[in-house]
């Protein structure tokens, strides 16, 4: 299950970094039980949550007004309007598309890889996990900063220094 505070932490980091006054919208991929889509909520961002199989049986229809459920997978090729930001935690075999969505369309981006899996194209040589952070850091080329998250578990955040507040652009 992982860190019970990695949404929580996740998200300050997000807010930090991408303040909602320049990043308004966010896609929230593969969070399964709204956790990090309802805490984005709350710092007031405008949130779309993809995810095919939600884990939250009770969501309120104040939630479910607040923020913009797709019950269906991520995928890179998707027609809608695009956020200002692109985010997952741990988000599995979406993690290389949340990565090459932001890439072909220049957005923020932050994710917290775990696993590999994905498109074979990019996981099927994967050695170990450090191996992986590079083959998706080569995804998103020069615009990659990564930080250590204060979590138990996978905890590395790779997000877009390029339009982060206290990096580049400062």
């Amino acid at each position: 299950m992982g860190d019970v505070f990695r949404n929580k932490k996740f998200g300050k980091f997000i807010c930090e970094k991408y303040p909602k006054e320049m990043h308004p919208s966010v896609f929230v991929v593969a969070d399964g039980n709204f956790e990090l889509s309802k805490i984005l909520n709350t710092y007031g961002y405008d949130v779309t949550a993809f995810e095919p199989k939600p884990r939250r049986k009770n969501m309120s229809i104040r939630f479910k007004r607040e923020v913009k459920i797709r019950r269906m997978f991520f995928e890179r090729s998707m027609k809608m309007p695009e956020p200002h930001l692109i985010v997952g935690m741990h988000p599995d075999e979406a993690t290389v598309e949340i990565l090459l969505y932001a890439a072909q369309r220049k957005i923020p981006y932050a994710v917290v890889p775990c696993c590999v899996k994905g498109d074979r194209r990019y996981t099927a040589t994967v050695k170990n996990y450090k191996h992986w952070l590079d083959v998706l850091k080569r995804i998103v080329q020069e615009t990659v900063g990564e930080h250590k998250l204060n979590i138990n578990g996978k905890n590395i955040i790779l997000y877009d220094v390029k339009h982060a507040k206290g990096d580049l652009n400062d």
